[in-house]
């Protein structure tokens, strides 16, 4: 299939952290990803993503994670 067949304005595109990881400066801000398209996202995720972002949020706030604690988790999606 051609990278971007199928997309419309609005549409929901998935991506996954490739081999290059994330990319952060000196002070530990991200700079850069090696992101890795897979795809045009399913219609359905449009309205399950705003609660998504809600849960995301509510727990940022009231549990906050590290980015190490981000990058492990990457990495063991990677790894399986």
């Amino acid at each position: 299939s051609v990278p971007g067949g199928g997309l419309r304005d609005g549409s929901l595109v998935k991506f996954k952290v490739g081999e290059g990881g994330l990319v952060f400066d000196e002070t530990g801000v991200p700079t850069s990803a090696d992101l890795v398209y897979e795809g045009v996202a399913s219609q359905k995720r449009q309205s399950a993503d705003a609660l998504t972002k809600i849960v995301f949020q509510y727990n940022a706030r009231r549990e906050p994670i590290t980015i190490g604690e981000i990058l492990g988790a990457v990495q063991r999606q990677s790894s399986s």
